[in-house]
């Protein structure tokens, strides 16, 4: 069998045994959904068994996704044991990889068991197309760990900075580092919770692994690319808040997710990179009259506030293009210290295990939010392919076309 095929096994099989759930099938009985009141029963109960969606507490599980937009298909595995001796503690460790490369590896240590089912603010390097982990069934509780993290990033792709940067600029650029974080997690009602993240964050730049390209440290100066040549490091605090009104993580009914995040960058061997990141994002979910389907929509808008002497490093700068952004552009395409970006779809049931979604894309990047250019709008459309099962999207395939070509776009889950 050959690698492809291989992989498409293990991603269907992990796909299959990860999927979620029907709503009705995770409904709990009455006695026990009063046990879980809003603001009482948050910290978890011992022994351990399973967890409100019936994975276990202890034990090894498969893990199916990508390490970051452009890396490709990942497979990996984690071990997780959410009472250590009978005690509230515990602990998790995950490993992920792609063919192209990619690694990821995390460590989690402290009070977890409602960790999963809790809205995460995550790591302060993620994009910020996805700060919020909200592809999580909320549940009232009270999660407090150690996130120890350390990610490979080979073929990472730079095109310059701005709404002018050229495709034929691309330049490739390996990315790695570490990060420490202290992560509080509060689920305060099913439909409201907050999370926050303090810690430190290592880069390193180097020269890329894909030789079909030119090297960043070649292509770009200092000056094009902040940080190229003498990578920050940070001491890094955040928080984020989310009102979510989703029965399900894809719904099928009138929703809003509304969500905020303020992150905050000091540089602990200088000051010259010291940032402050702000991010809103909005979504709305309708069924429209007398059509079928669902009409989703997305705004998402995020700027870094320096001092004039101040810089932001090339590789943390917000940015459009990937998977679940500007889906016409490869990842990374076009970034700035600002980014807005639009989407909708309208997502229309074909079979039960398939669903077709047109969608449209707009954004645009600038040195700040009052300076986006409106004649400078990125756009790309296309139409998406989702394969579905026990009610809930597992993988998808969107054909999207823009301004510098068409792309097929592969990923799990739904992209908002």
């Amino acid at each position: 069998m050959s690698t492809v095929g291989l992989s498409i096994l293990v991603l269907v099989a992990g796909l299959a045994h990860t999927a979620p759930l029907p709503p009705e099938a995770r409904q709990e009985p009455p006695e026990q959904q009063a046990e879980q009141a809003p603001l009482g029963g948050l910290w978890p109960r011992w022994p351990l068994q399973e967890d409100d969606d019936g994975e276990p507490e202890r034990g090894f599980f498969p893990l199916v996704g990508t390490v970051v937009a452009g890396s490709g298909f990942s497979a990996g595995v984690g071990y997780r044991d959410y009472g250590l001796f009978g005690s509230p503690v515990g602990f998790e460790v995950t490993g992920l990889a792609s063919l192209r490369g990619y690694q990821l590896y995390r460590a989690h240590f402290g009070l977890l068991s409602r960790h999963r089912r809790i809205l995460d603010l995550r790591p302060a390097d993620e994009t910020v197309s996805s700060l919020m982990d909200d592809r999580r069934h909320a549940r009232p509780g009270v999660a407090v760990y150690l996130d120890a993290r350390y990610r490979y990033l080979p073929r990472s792709w730079f095109y310059g900075i701005g709404p002018d940067s050229r495709k034929a600029d691309r330049a490739d650029y390996l990315l790695k580092g570490g990060a420490l974080d202290l992560v509080v997690q509060g689920q305060v009602t099913p439909t409201f919770g907050f999370s926050a993240r303090a810690g430190v964050l290592g880069s390193a730049v180097d020269e890329g692994r894909d030789g079909a390209w030119p090297a960043a440290h070649d292509q770009f100066t200092e000056e094009q690319a902040p940080g190229l040549l003498d990578p920050p490091r940070y001491m890094v605090a955040g928080l984020g808040a989310a009102f979510d009104t989703r029965d399900d993580l894809d719904d099928r009914r009138r929703a809003v997710f509304l969500s905020a995040a303020a992150w905050r960058f000091d540089q602990t061997d200088g000051d010259r990179f010291d940032f402050t990141r702000l991010a809103v994002d909005a979504r709305v979910y309708l069924a429209p009259p007398l059509l079928p389907g669902l009409v989703a929509v997305r705004t998402l808008v995020a700027t870094d506030l320096a001092d004039e002497r101040d810089e932001v490093p090339f590789f943390i700068q917000n940015a459009l293009g990937g998977t679940d952004s500007l889906r016409a552009f490869g990842a990374s395409r076009w970034q700035d210290t600002a980014v807005a970006h639009a989407a909708v779809e309208y997502r229309v049931l074909a079979h039960r295990l398939v669903e077709v979604a047109p969608f449209l894309d707009v954004g645009a990047v600038g040195p700040g939010l009052s300076r986006i250019v409106a004649g400078k709008l990125k756009v790309g459309g296309g139409i998406g392919l989702r394969a579905r099962w026990n009610g809930a999207t597992i993988a998808r395939m969107d054909w999207a076309w823009g301004s510098e070509g068409k792309r097929v776009v592969l990923d799990t889950g739904v992209v908002f």
